[in-house]
């Protein structure tokens, strides 16, 4: 049986002609129209009736049987494949089916039902979305001068370390134990994809099913969600004033596994624990062997106070592993964060992280080191330090003139995330009628795990406002509380 001719096929000089000829081919024989086991006319032949060239209809032709549409015979021509043939009608029949009943698929795990009740969100670039930095005042021609400086070396082409960029952990080891307190070496600094990956990669090396790990409540629901798909035991701890009630901690003889923290800005809460506290804490966890994953982010953009030392440097040998990031304080799709590993975790971490993700872009982690080293990323900090106090007055100036009777603040510390109370409303339904205003926000009531005493509230951020936004906003969110 030999395939129809080629007559009624239109082809368009303006376009790559062996483009046209293979997607025609491949729609005649997918509809049937070619059926299996069809001969093909010869190429002459081909060449002829479509009037293009020989050599284009053999290119494609070659094309075709390495794609598995077609098969050559010897010293019997070119044929439609039987065996795709055979799959297309098999396909074909279960669409035809598909429209009559629905597929039959597998089921998924309990975690997809668990996220499709969470009411979780990720920051947009909506005007308050909780976590967007201003990327308008990014400084894009600092940054390009050193993405041309190294894009075609060819060394930063590679793979790279699996822990990170050498000369970029020697630097942010530096700049953290200034900074932040950490007592930290570059060798115990593992460079990730974010703070996900991060989380990830603790939670995998330090969790089996049916550990006990104790968490915040309300606590970071992202968090929560990876821990239950690990199948481990979640033990909700008290959040008093924003933040951990230590004293509860110390007297129930609560033990576990892994503590997951957030000391220096509570999440969602906003709440800082105390110097001694942090101490009890630690002496809680080394008594009761148990790993404390410290969980920090924008101290560069707080502003207010001075961040505490971080309960990682509180000694050189601590059960706690550090997680921190950049997304926030520099661009959202720079996808870079860090941890901090115990000396003796360093090659578990390493193996680890070889055989899940493999090394995060060099290209990135060069430009990164360079931007911190020639003093481009605390003068961006400080400049959005400056910048985001100002937003941040005007907000809170506005908010006390239009919403003081219906709102109250539980945290305003950054201007990247700070949290509302705003009793009597379902924070859920604001938040989704923000969105549809054009607002970003995140409720806070989805951030509690097992409790019938939620707070309503909305976490949001002007980092990536305007004076009109705040406006508008203001005007908005009175206009949905009343």
């Amino acid at each position: 049986m030999s395939a129809p001719d080629f007559i009624d096929l239109n082809i368009s000089r303006d376009k790559p002609l062996q483009e046209q000829l293979y997607k025609a081919l491949v729609e005649r024989i997918k509809s049937g129209r070619y059926p299996a086991g069809s001969q093909l006319p010869s190429s002459r032949a081909m060449s002829k009736s479509i009037g293009v060239s020989r050599n284009t209809i053999i290119h494609v032709i070659e094309q075709l049987k390495k794609d598995g549409f077609l098969v050559s015979k010897a010293s019997k021509g070119v044929f439609v494949s039987p065996i795709f043939s055979a799959c297309i009608d098999k396909i074909t029949n279960i669409s035809k089916n598909a429209s009559k009943t629905e597929l039959s698929l597998p089921s998924l795990s309990n975690q997809d039902k668990l996220s499709a009740i969470e009411n979780t969100y990720w920051p947009d670039s909506h005007p308050f979305s909780p976590g967007m930095p201003d990327v308008k005042s990014f400084p894009y021609k600092k940054w390009g001068k050193l993405f041309h400086r190294h894009q075609e070396n060819i060394k930063f082409n590679g793979y790279g370390d699996i822990n990170g960029y050498q000369p970029l952990r020697e630097l942010l080891s530096d700049y953290l134990n200034s900074t932040r307190g950490t007592f930290c070496t570059p060798d115990q600094i593992i460079i990730t994809s974010g703070r996900l990956e991060s989380l990830d990669l603790c939670a995998r090396l330090t969790l089996d099913a049916g550990d006990t790990v104790l968490m915040e409540n309300p606590g970071c629901t992202r968090a929560r969600f990876l821990f239950n798909t690990m199948h481990v035991n979640l033990k909700p701890l008290e959040v008093n004033q924003g933040v951990l009630n230590v004293d509860y901690l110390m007297k129930n003889k609560i033990n576990g596994k892994l503590l997951c923290l957030t000391p220096n800005q509570q999440s969602p809460l906003g709440g800082i624990i105390p110097f001694q506290e942090r101490l009890e804490i630690l002496n809680w966890a080394e008594k009761n062997k148990c790993w404390i994953l410290e969980g920090d982010s924008d101290n560069e953009l707080f502003n207010e106070g001075i961040p505490v030392d971080s309960i990682q440097g509180l000694h050189s040998s601590t059960p706690v592993i550090y997680i921190g990031g950049f997304s926030r304080v520099l661009l959202p799709n720079l996808r870079l964060g860090y941890l901090i590993s115990p000396k003796p975790l360093v090659p578990a971490f390493k193996n680890a992280k070889m055989q899940l993700s493999g090394p995060c872009p060099l290209t990135h982690q060069v430009i990164l080191a360079d931007f911190i080293r020639e003093g481009y990323f605390t003068q961006h900090a400080r400049q959005m330090r400056k910048s985001y106090q100002e937003k941040l007055d005007h907000f809170f100036g506005l908010m006390r003139c239009d919403l003081s009777s219906s709102v109250n603040i539980i945290s305003k510390r950054s201007a990247l995330n700070f949290t509302l109370n705003i009793p009597g409303h379902n924070d859920v339904k604001i938040s989704e009628n923000l969105f549809k205003k054009g607002f970003g926000s995140a409720p806070i009531s989805p951030y509690y795990y097992c409790d019938n005493s939620k707070e309503n509230g909305l976490v949001l951020g002007c980092a990536n406002t305007n004076s009109c936004d705040r406006i508008r906003f203001i005007s908005t969110l009175k206009d949905l509380l009343t």
